[in-house]
């Protein structure tokens, strides 16, 4: 397993980053649209991709819409 100096706000923040990228690379320039469309709560995932908190349930989500795994984002 690998440690980084970076503290927990910020690890939050680029997978955040890192969803928000994959959303626009499949033309969603909008994060409400992509969650009405995925079935998502849009103030949640609005708060996802800005570095809040995120459930491991809807992580997995994430990637599952994505067609990623859990490891692609780390």
């Amino acid at each position: 397993m690998r440690f980084s100096n970076k503290s927990k706000n910020e690890k939050l923040f680029d997978i955040g980053s890192t969803f928000r990228q994959l959303r626009l690379r499949k033309g969603f320039k909008s994060a409400e649209l992509f969650s009405y469309e995925h079935e998502l709560n849009r103030t949640a995932y609005w708060r996802w991709e800005n570095g809040e908190n995120i459930t491991m349930k809807n992580f997995l989500k994430l990637c599952d819409i994505h067609k990623i795994t859990p490891t692609d984002i780390f």
